[in-house]
């Protein structure tokens, strides 16, 4: 299972990166998929992705929140856990071996970067156009082998954060220079990780 952390996402507040890092975002493909997952697509959406609309400003905001209110009076039982949270062997956690007759148990930790921060988290992404059928908006998070703190807790994969000063040239490849994108992941922007297990 790929390591996941907790993201902010703020519509609202991505505006800074905006206009920091001349970043895009389309208000009315927010609204397209809240839509589509409302009216029954399989269609995975992040919990946090939707919190900046709980507090609508425009109207394309208000229709979203109320996707949102649908979806969740009919699916509440079924969200997903946090993305903050991960299972891990509690036998690995402990460090310790399992004994002959004892069974593996996971359990769930929720990680924390130490210092409360933004994380730009590399991502890949995908626009995949079928004929007669609706563009399929995907992304993944790039992940890398662990730190220290999070491989001790039995986990065997962490996001990349990059660094501020590599989002321009993260965002704006250069197809024929790839080692400068494996340079940018290879020097992350990373954080110490606290974790606890998950009430």
């Amino acid at each position: 299972m790929c390591y996941s952390t907790q993201i902010v996402a703020d519509y609202r507040k991505f505006r800074k990166y905006v206009k920091t890092f001349g970043a895009d975002i389309d208000i009315h493909e927010f609204v397209r998929l809240y839509w589509e997952r409302q009216s029954g697509s399989k269609i995975k959406v992040p919990k946090a992705m939707g919190m900046p609309f709980f507090d609508p400003h425009t109207d394309d905001e208000r229709r979203i929140k109320t996707s949102i209110d649908a979806f969740h009076a009919d699916q509440i039982a079924k969200l997903e856990q946090d993305l903050a949270n991960e299972n891990v062997s509690r036998h690995a956690l402990e460090r310790r071996e399992l004994a002959e007759d004892e069974k593996d148990e996971n359990i769930v930790l929720e990680f924390k970067p130490k210092l409360s921060q933004d994380l730009l988290v590399a991502c890949l992404w995908s626009r995949s156009q079928g004929k007669g059928e609706p563009d399929l908006l995907s992304f993944a998070i790039i992940t890398a082998d662990p730190p220290p703190e999070i491989a001790i807790a039995g986990h065997d994969r962490c996001i990349v954060p990059i660094k501020p000063e590599h989002v321009d040239a993260w965002l704006n490849p250069d197809p024929r220079n790839l080692a400068a994108q494996y340079a940018i992941l290879d020097d992350p922007d990373q954080p110490y990780y606290q974790y606890r297990i998950a009430a």
